[in-house]
């Protein structure tokens, strides 16, 4: 049913529809200017009413020394002064100046004496002569980027596109200070070993610099050897003895004579062989067989050692590469590092075991129990000497013996650390320390030491020396941050030198084992590392050396040639090598010293009262007192 219509409003009418047109509609509102609209924050306007000026900061980096007003090398007089050296005046250019004529501009420029040559080579452009005008120009270039006579020596010493000095630059100051320093006089007639004492004091000089695996010394590396300091300071001694650094031609008998007496066919190469002779036998050959092959440092002399396979592809020779590979594998699964990991070939007998307030007893002692049980009852291999260089060279062994003679430097740590670190992983695991603990502890039962341990006693006391971050690894930060990383070195593969750190407890031993001479101020210096080694060394070389003069003299009425204490060295029978010390060579080889297993210990040559003397080839016998007595070195010279 429709709905009812709606009621309307009373007084409402509906309107009839306009006939007028629809209003026009307003025009449209001019637009605004682009202006920025106001930024308020707290009623405050922030708008810049200005531009802000552009500050430029002021330099503040000056790798070559910050520019002065006045040069430290430029003086006022300097310029005439060295005028007058090259005859310059008005009305003519002067006169070209050779290399030896060239040395009076050398000093007066401020340089030290001893930069002469390659400052002149710099100047000349290779010419034979260099005039006024060429140098001042060279001159001029050099002091405007360089500000301190640290950064000048080292502009002059490089390549002008390098940014760096490399072996070949220093070379030249060096033979300039073999050719003209009085204390090197004896060396002018024998350019071999000129060349030798040079080659020594630049693989010295690139040993110490921070990272010493490149040939690349940077400007802060030059300023932290201090080599213009040292370079400078030989202008004041007429002994080159009295230095202790790498100029020391101390030093340098000790290292060459040491290289000399180990390369029996002198070819300038030693093998693992002969390098087992080094320090009577002392250290273990798995060491030296990682020394061997470049590991502490790359060979010079031999191409780069093949990069290990990639993870899940066995090389060809991974069966019989020994516990390097294995180690290898173990790191790349770890499910199997422990059943895969290598074991001690003997039990060691039980020894009292150390105090048990140790830090690291009980982590450490559980894992090297699961390191040396966990395993099938199995020998340890060493790896295939064709995988990696089989022999070392002069610049190699000056590394070597560095680092064995002062291991508590940086770069000494670093280069036992890469030959302890057999798989490469960055750490020294437990597997790695039982391996070389394995021939360690054979030569201890070889030597008749009376401190035999356990290898679960040896982790523990390793782990407390160096307290690592990881409890049964340790890094090469632990290393560098511990005093003890000598004791830990000597512990797995220096037999001798572990011996002695356990003597020096004694006082009296002590006393008898320091060396030390008297300063320029009459204070006594105490020696140190390779220092100590190197006095002790040459002293003993010196003495040698005047007994085989003396038995010479009397017996053929000719002694042997004196020239500044190279002796029978420069004559080419250095080491004339006997039967006698073959005999005893090869005994040691057998498995006194060398911990090549079972033998009998019976028939081993009684060492306890004989020291074998092969550096002059004269054999002798000296008691063990004898060997040991007081070196208080005040002066060593020739």
């Amino acid at each position: 049913m429709p709905l009812p219509p709606r009621p309307r409003a009373p007084g409402f009418c509906r309107r009839p529809p306009s006939q007028d047109p629809p209003p026009a509609r307003p025009a449209a509102l001019p637009a605004k200017p682009d202006a920025e609209p106001a930024k308020t924050d707290s009623g405050i306007d922030l708008r810049a009413s200005t531009p802000l000026p552009q500050r430029r900061l002021p330099r503040f980096h000056f790798p070559f020394g910050r520019p002065a007003a006045a040069h430290p090398l430029v003086s006022p007089g300097q310029d005439q002064a060295i005028r007058s050296i090259f005859s310059v005046s008005p009305g003519s250019p002067g006169t070209a100046l050779s290399e030896r004529d060239f040395c009076q501009v050398t000093l007066a420029c401020g340089i030290p004496r001893y930069l002469n040559a390659v400052f002149f080579r710099r100047a000349s452009r290779g010419a034979a002569a260099v005039d006024y005008a060429r140098f001042a120009s060279f001159w001029t270039e050099i002091t405007a980027a360089f500000h301190s006579l640290e950064a000048v020596a080292f502009g002059i010493l490089k390549e002008p596109d390098c940014s760096f000095v490399t072996p070949k630059d220093v070379e030249v100051a060096v033979q300039d200070v073999t050719l003209h320093h009085p204390g090197l006089e004896f060396l002018s007639s024998l350019p071999v070993f000129q060349n030798r004492y040079v080659e020594t004091v630049v693989t010295r000089l690139f040993y110490a610099k921070n990272k010493n695996w490149n040939k690349q010394m940077t400007f802060a590396e030059f300023k932290k050897s201090d080599f213009v300091a040292r370079i400078q300071n030989l202008e004041h001694i007429e002994d080159i003895n009295w230095t202790h650094d790498f100029f020391s031609y101390q030093h340098f008998y000790v290292i060459y004579c040491k290289f000399w007496e180990l390369d029996r066919d002198h070819d300038m190469l030693i093998d693992l062989q002969a390098l087992r002779r080094y320090d009577h036998f002392s250290l273990s050959e798995r060491i030296l067989r990682r020394v061997i092959g470049g590991f502490g440092k790359l060979p010079s002399h031999s191409r780069p050692r093949p990069k290990p396979a990639s993870a899940g592809a066995p090389s060809a020779s991974a069966s019989a590469s020994g516990p390097e590979s294995a180690l290898a594998a173990s790191a790349s699964s770890p499910s199997s590092s422990m059943s895969s990991s290598p074991r001690l070939t003997s039990s060691p007998p039980a020894v009292a075991p150390p105090s048990q307030s140790m830090s690291h007893s009980s982590s450490a002692a559980a894992a090297a129990q699961a390191a040396s049980s966990s395993a099938p009852h199995q020998p340890l291999t060493l790896p295939p000497r064709h995988t990696t260089p089989t022999v070392m060279s002069y610049e190699d062994f000056i590394y070597f013996i560095l680092s064995v003679e002062e291991k508590r430097t940086i770069h000494a740590i670093e280069y036992w650390f890469r030959c302890l670190d057999l798989d490469g992983d960055g750490f020294i695991s437990l597997y790695e320390i039982g391996y070389f603990f394995e021939e360690q502890y054979e030569r201890m039962l070889g030597n008749r030491m009376t401190d035999l341990w356990r290898f679960e006693d040896f982790v523990c006391s390793l782990l407390d020396l160096i307290r690592p971050e990881h409890k049964t690894k340790i890094s090469l930060s632990d290393l560098k941050h511990s005093a003890s990383a000598p004791l830990f070195f000597d512990m797995l593969f220096d037999l001798h030198k572990y011996e002695n750190h356990i003597r020096r407890i004694d006082p009296a031993f002590r006393d008898q084992d320091d060396v030390t001479y008297e300063g320029p101020h009459g204070e006594h210096i105490t020696l140190t590392g390779f220092q100590k080694f190197a006095a002790r060394t040459y002293q003993f070389l010196a003495e040698e050396e005047s007994a085989a003069a003396s038995i010479s003299h009397s017996t053929s009425g000719q002694s042997h040639m004196g020239g500044g204490g190279l002796g029978s060295l420069i004559g080419g029978s250095y080491h004339q090598s006997s039967s006698y010390d073959d005999m005893v060579d090869d005994r040691l080889m057998e498995g006194y010293l060398c911990g090549a297993g079972d033998h009998d210990h019976d028939n081993d040559i009684d060492t306890d009262n004989i020291g074998i003397g092969v550096r002059g080839g004269i054999p002798h016998e000296w008691d063990e007192d004898e060997y040991e007595m007081e070196m208080h070195v005040s002066r060593v010279g020739v």
